[in-house]
């Protein structure tokens, strides 16, 4: 068998009408094999051939099964995704940092797909339990004066009480200033003990505001107008804001004329995080060691915002936020001179009416020449080589799109380039030299130099250190056969 296959790959006959590259292909272009199983797996050669000759254009079918080899076969220099390349294994692809207490782990593919990941990232976390016992413990009185450590009101003891001003304002609560300083968009859940005496005359409902502005919970409720008795408040709310008040209402109005004398209390304030961020610190290297990294929390790019697992095309992804986000890959063994092809599944969220790039895959390296996939410039998608447009175009704002870009040699003229697998004509009168150094990156430039950002969702990244021009049918075919990109 694998000398069959191996001659006939040699023998460089495609599947085509014409037996060449570029024709039309056959009704009847398969390949069947049949395959005892139990004699062993297949060899590393015959493996080789059936890639290669798919990417000429045949399918090969094993025992009627229709094959889609594993890309990992191709021995690329890098291959990030958050699927698994090989349908008999699952590998860890991604590490994650969820955003409510820092904690990190790694996922394999199953888990991100399966739920998994979005179920640990939104593991609940303790935001904050009030201790009143000994002072206002970051919580500040605005209308009227605070005092801690108030006891027997009601057979409660360690409370926080509210004596209002006579101001008029709507100022009349308890706040705590910094309690979801970066929580914004989270999902949180708010318990409470309140208490609201009916000798006021003034204040008649205790309600729970974020920043002054009203609240509307998901779930619970998140006021009362019970009299002399601790009522237990507890909602869930998505936070819009850093502070959280306690506040009083008159008559239904927030703006009212204090007395002097109106008094509420608040014991036991519980807020529990419900739901996070998770932003990855690793993006594995499936076919080797050149996992790509970022160590700074802010720069690292979400999988799970705000509770929900991102996705493009119903398939999970990295959103990069044009501003600062970019993982580090490092030097992979891929430079200047040398003959190699990237393949990746982008989808830019925005476009700057600027020529500045915001960049998907990209080397730098400065004066030595350098290479921008998938930018974005001149409020167009751009692939460029040092500053030389190779494409650009407008119809291609915010779409999820498979670009591939084959090097075969140094030169410009060498470059070819594919959209959706049909290769789209490059921009004439190049004169570019390709980076010489191995120092590549995604979503940004190496080490964040010149403050240039990719702006939307990266899905899947692979990276050759060899011209694939013979296996892009079969490259092209498998990671679409995954996101389903085009017909």
């Amino acid at each position: 068998m694998e000398n069959i296959l191996t001659s006939l790959d040699t023998s460089g006959v495609y599947g085509t009408n014409t037996g060449a590259s570029g024709g039309t292909q056959l009704a009847d272009n398969t390949i069947d094999i049949d395959y005892d199983t139990a004699t062993g797996s297949l060899s590393t050669a015959t493996n080789s051939a059936i890639a290669s000759l798919i990417g000429k254009d045949w399918e090969v079918s094993i025992n009627g099964v229709l094959v889609v080899p594993n890309l990992l076969d191709l021995a690329p220099a890098a291959a990030y995704s958050l699927r698994s390349f090989d349908a008999d294994a699952d590998p860890n692809v991604v590490n994650v940092r969820r955003s409510s207490d820092n904690a990190t782990s790694d996922f394999t593919a199953s888990e991100v797909s399966d739920g998994t990941l979005t179920s640990w990232v939104n593991t609940e976390y303790s935001v904050h339990t009030s201790d009143f016992s000994s002072n206002t413990d970051g919580w500040q009185g605005y209308g009227g004066s605070v005092q801690a450590n108030v006891d027997g009101i009601s057979g409660r003891d360690d409370c926080l009480q509210f004596t209002s001003s006579l101001d008029s304002s709507n100022s009349f609560h308890f706040s705590n200033q910094s309690l979801f300083g970066s929580k914004i968009g989270t999902k949180q859940r708010v318990t409470l003990e309140v208490y609201l005496p009916s000798t006021n005359t003034v204040m008649d409902e205790i309600e729970v505001r974020q920043s002054l502005n009203l609240i509307t919970p998901t779930l619970g409720t998140n006021k009362t107008s019970v009299t002399d008795q601790w009522v237990t408040l507890s909602f869930e709310f998505v936070v819009s804001n850093h502070r959280l008040d306690v506040s009083t209402n008159s008559n239904g109005s927030s703006y009212y004329q204090g007395n002097g004398t109106d008094t509420f209390y608040v014991r036991n304030i519980q807020v529990d995080q419900l739901t996070a961020d998770g932003r990855v610190t690793t993006w594995y290297d499936q076919g080797g060691t050149n996992h790509a990294t970022q160590s700074t929390a802010s720069n690292q790019p979400k999988i799970v915002d705000g509770g929900t697992l991102v996705t493009e095309g119903g398939q999970a992804a990295l959103d990069f936020d044009g501003t600062n986000d970019a993982l580090e890959m490092g030097a992979i063994g891929v430079s200047g001179g040398a003959a190699r092809a990237t393949y990746a599944v982008v989808s830019p969220d925005r476009y700057l009416n600027s020529g500045g790039g915001y960049l998907g895959v990209n080397t730098y390296s400065g004066s030595n020449g350098d290479l921008y996939d998938h930018c974005i410039e001149a409020n167009q998608f751009a692939l460029r080589v040092k500053g030389n447009a190779l494409y650009t175009d407008t119809s291609d704002k915010l779409v999820q799109n498979l670009w591939a870009t084959n090097f075969a040699g140094t030169q410009s003229n060498d470059i070819e380039l594919f959209k959706n697998g049909s290769q789209i004509t490059i921009t004439g009168g190049l004169n570019a030299t390709l980076n010489t150094i191995d120092d590549w990156v995604i979503g940004g430039t190496p080490h964040q130099s010149n403050g240039t950002f990719f702006d939307g969702t990266t899905q899947e990244i692979v990276i050759y250190d060899s011209d694939q021009s013979a296996n892009r049918t079969f490259i092209e075919n498998n990671i679409n056969s995954h996101f389903t990109i085009y017909s």
